[in-house]
């Protein structure tokens, strides 16, 4: 496993107080953007929900290069 030294935190362009399942961001990145998951390993609601997001294994679709 690659080793992970960065905990970089994103917040998504969504509308304040609105919450967004996962599933819709995921389809967001990979129908929208033509990636080949949802860019984030972790994904927080407005609930605090944790869900996980892609693989950890694969580096974060917004952190090229981090």
């Amino acid at each position: 496993m690659r080793q992970i030294n960065k905990i970089i935190v994103h917040c998504s362009a969504t509308r304040e107080g609105e919450n967004i399942p996962v599933e819709t961001i995921r389809k967001w990145h990979v129908d929208g953007r033509g990636w080949t998951d949802i860019g984030y390993h972790f994904y927080i609601d407005i609930y605090g929900e944790i869900h996980k997001g892609r693989d950890i294994a694969k580096i974060g679709a917004h952190v090229k290069g981090q």
